[in-house]
């Protein structure tokens, strides 16, 4: 379901088949919210800026896409609870959200995977 479409622009020529989860962590992290809940958590990369998202459910984080990363990963400043307001409040976002979730709709009917709903 990821895929340079859905990636966050500006790490779009940076993305690969490789590393899938690559510049998605604020679309992981809603589609997460959306079935869980929890609260939303923010915070900047230290060497380039750029905000870092990830879930915080019953007091405890889960970071979905730290592997984009690699095994030495990222140092994370400036941590907080967001919101998925802000998130889904930017087009761009909520426009790549919308795909991906068609996607993983798309391959899970493709695959016959059984859920109890669609994404």
């Amino acid at each position: 379901a990821c895929s340079a479409e859905t990636c966050y622009p500006l790490n779009r020529d940076q993305w690969n088949n490789d590393n899938p989860l690559y510049g998605h962590c604020a679309l992981i992290v809603a589609g997460i919210y959306y079935k869980f809940g929890g609260e939303v958590m923010r915070g900047v990369i230290k060497e380039n800026g750029i905000s870092h998202y990830w879930n915080r459910i019953n007091n405890v984080d889960y970071d979905m896409t730290h592997e984009q990363f690699g095994d030495q990963g990222v140092e994370i400043i400036d941590k907080s609870i967001s919101s998925i307001d802000r998130i889904m409040s930017n087009e761009d976002t909520l426009n790549r959200f919308q795909i991906l979730i068609a996607n993983a709709n798309k391959t899970i009917k493709q695959k016959d995977i059984p859920l109890e709903k669609d994404l």
